[in-house]
């Protein structure tokens, strides 16, 4: 191999324009495929749903190849039975666009590039990869392990000999270059090691990055949940949670999010008079069908997508209606971003004498938090806390004995006596979320959240792409971005996956409104540089703007 060439998956904006330079210099140039373009230019039709394995010298792109997973494949068009060539398989790709510079193809660059890309096509699952090879290489494709099957395609002086390669192949590819060590399989980008991202930046809602700290208490020996030591744990825990929110008392239930809303709507039900439940996105009407569930009596008050509950509207609606008597909302909406003002709500609920519940399960941690004016109120370990996930969490501001007609795992009240640790639960969270809570210097880690939430923000808007959630209104810990009808949310998803970085993007209510989020929840900030390169490539190049100017 030359001394300097690095094989990886290109996700910078130079390696990109030279892409589209060198996809000129072949296929319009000596492969009379395209007509050839004054600017020397060349941006492949399906380049935002392509992944370049590129090979570099230093500051200069060596060579090519695109892989592309999507049907139909460009095959699929010039053999309408295309299939009936095939041998079975299950996940199939298309290689496209294998180009190398003529200063470099008589060295290794080549066969670099296969081996890059089996080892790529191994890492996907892909059992089998189409390619159109060009006639003048025919021997080489055959060398290196491709089938040839079918007549020929092409036209004028662009002819091609349809091949395919199997899983069988990219496992003999890999061995006969050496690379096979038997862990191709778990390679995160389908490079070698040395050339995959080191560390993953992880942008997810959950689970969230954790301290060395937080992971070690994670992993300790489990401890009984009924030995003092434990109980003594748990009180700092509730004494910690407490004096973050304000809140006079909280329970610590076995579960997540989701199971700390069922805990608050099986507490509502025992609240005299009808209740309002806020519906301004996905978490919203997750509510709604909770307190359908515990068959409360309320009416809902639904908002646009991407807009918070208003003081002004709920003070008209209490007004309207003087039967309810408690409300319930969430207070950050997660599946938009919005952040309500929780304030402003709670002054609202009090002088008009109804009782008010929140779920804080994606603002606890990430925004100052004060649940001093709230009824209940529930979050968990998971997200903003920065903590491991397996914690339920329910704030409430009376005294709550056990109830009959409860579920033992749900009833409040059996959580609060006995140290609250009526049933088992696993130490290994609550150590986490312990250390989490002591380690964590929250007005900085806050201040650190909005600095980067702003940066985001405007690269985002920068790149075309705007957030959903006004900033005026938005939590600075969810960003959450409408991608266009021309870009995939689970292509993008998957894309800056390999690159790297993880977003969420792979529930079905952010896949039916194609939409990605990113998220700050983490206990370490972003990597900013390392973010924009890899935006840039899943949005596409050179689709983005860009500029010189830097956010105030």
């Amino acid at each position: 191999m030359p001394l300097g060439m690095e094989f990886r998956i290109a996700c910078k904006a130079w390696e990109f324009e030279q892409i589209h330079q060198l996809n000129h210099l072949t296929f319009a140039g000596e492969l009379p495929q395209h007509t050839p373009r004054p600017d020397g230019r060349l941006v492949d039709r399906f380049h935002h749903e392509n992944t370049y394995l590129i090979a570099t010298d230093g500051a200069s792109v060596a060579g090519m190849v695109a892989v592309r997973g999507q049907r139909p494949f460009s095959l699929d068009l010039k053999l309408p039975d295309l299939l009936t060539y095939l041998p079975e398989h299950r996940n199939s790709c298309e290689i496209r666009l294998l180009s190398v510079r003529p200063e470099h193809r008589k060295g290794a660059v080549f066969s670099g590039l296969m081996t890059a890309l089996a080892e790529y096509a191994i890492s996907q699952h892909y059992d089998l990869a189409l390619i159109s090879g060009t006639l003048r290489e025919e021997r080489m494709y055959r060398q290196m392990g491709f089938v040839p099957f079918g007549p020929q395609v092409g036209t004028g002086g662009a002819h091609f000999q349809p091949m395919y390669m199997t899983s069988d192949g990219f496992m003999d590819l890999c061995r006969r270059r050496r690379l096979f060590r038997g862990q191709a399989t778990r390679l995160s980008a389908g490079l070698s090691a040395s050339s995959v991202p080191r560390e993953i930046l992880n942008l997810l809602p959950g689970p969230v990055s954790m301290s060395p700290l937080v992971r070690r208490e994670l992993s300790a020996e489990p401890v009984s949940h009924r030995g003092g030591e434990f109980l003594k744990v748990v009180a700092q825990v509730r004494a910690a949670l407490c004096a973050l929110t304000g809140a006079a008392r909280v329970a610590l239930f076995s579960g997540g999010g989701t199971l700390a809303n069922d805990v608050v709507a099986a507490h509502l039900a025992r609240m005299e008079g009808e209740g309002l439940v806020w519906v301004g996105g996905e978490f919203g009407r997750r509510l709604a069908e909770q307190g359908r569930a515990a068959r409360l009596r309320f009416r809902t008050l639904e908002n646009r997508p991407g807009t918070p509950l208003e003081a002004s509207r709920l003070r008209r609606e209490l007004a309207m209606h003087p039967e309810v008597r408690w409300v319930w909302t969430v207070h950050c909406e997660t599946e938009t971003g919005v952040l309500n003002n929780l304030s402003a709500l709670s002054d609202v609920c009090r002088e008009a004498g109804v009782r008010l519940a929140v779920d804080g399960v994606s603002s606890l941690g990430t925004v100052p938090l004060c649940l001093s004016g709230v009824c209940l109120a529930s979050a968990s370990s998971g997200k903003g806390l920065a903590a491991a996930a397996g914690l339920a969490l329910v704030f409430h501001d009376h005294p709550v004995a056990p109830a009959e007609g409860i579920p033992h795992c749900i009833d409040l009240g059996r959580h609060t006596a006995d140290g609250g640790v009526p049933h088992t639960i696993a130490s290994g969270p609550v150590l986490a979320l312990r250390a989490a809570l002591l380690e964590t210097d929250w007005p900085t880690r806050f201040t650190a959240i909005a600095e980067a939430s702003r940066h985001l923000r405007w690269v985002l808007l920068e790149s075309g792409y705007p957030v959903l959630a006004p900033e005026q209104c938005a939590s600075p810990a969810v960003l959450s971005v409408d991608l266009p009808a021309r870009l995939s949310s689970r292509h993008v998803g998957d894309r800056l996956e390999r690159l790297g970085v993880r977003v969420s993007y792979q529930s079905a209510y952010l896949l039916a409104a194609n939409r990605i989020q990113l998220c700050l929840m983490g206990h370490r900030m972003p990597q900013l540089e390392m973010l924009n390169d890899a935006l840039r490539s899943a949005f596409g190049e050179p689709a983005l703007k860009q500029r010189r100017a830097t956010p105030a």
